[in-house]
């Protein structure tokens, strides 16, 4: 999906759909007149103007293929990553939420700056889900990528949390 005034750029190239892990994008394969290299060009990245490997490119809704220029926007890894959803291994569902074995709770931690911040424990798995969604506003801000979106966030005092 793309801008109409951006039709001519695209149409430049022919486009493939490519297989990141979970998320498709449109990439398309050209050669460096001066290194005769085959070179890889997604499409989000020619329609941000970005040339250089450090930055990234992110899709606000994590459609890969979604690629109307309201929807991009420059970022840094760290920021890239905050909007990532729930990986694979997941076992909760949720992101930020864990199984604590050892203590029979729902463990939720936030990265922050490099730093793993502990929010604590809960009984009750959608508890722990918020309490996440609310330290991911504080830090992660626009880029926080939430377990429940469409609801109101909690609180920042937490009446439910546990040890």
């Amino acid at each position: 999906i793309i801008d109409d005034h951006n039709i001519d750029l695209i149409l430049r190239h022919t486009w493939c759909a490519h297989r990141h892990g979970k998320t498709f994008y449109a990439v398309t394969n050209y050669r460096n007149p001066e290194t005769g290299k085959i070179i890889s060009l997604y499409m989000h990245r020619l329609i941000k103007g970005v040339n250089d490997r450090f930055t990234l490119v992110d899709h606000r809704d994590n459609c890969g293929l979604n690629n109307q220029e309201h929807n991009l926007r420059s970022c840094t890894q760290a920021q890239n990553l905050a909007n990532r959803g729930t990986t694979r291994i997941s076992t909760s569902g949720f992101k930020g939420v864990t199984w604590d074995k050892a203590r029979n709770k729902w463990k939720t931690a936030i990265t922050s700056n490099g730093k793993m911040v502990n929010l604590g424990r809960f009984d009750n798995i959608e508890d722990a889900a918020k309490a996440w969604d609310t330290a991911a506003i504080i830090h992660h801000k626009e880029f926080a990528f939430l377990n429940f979106p469409l609801q109101s966030q909690p609180n920042l005092n937490h009446e439910n949390q546990a040890t």
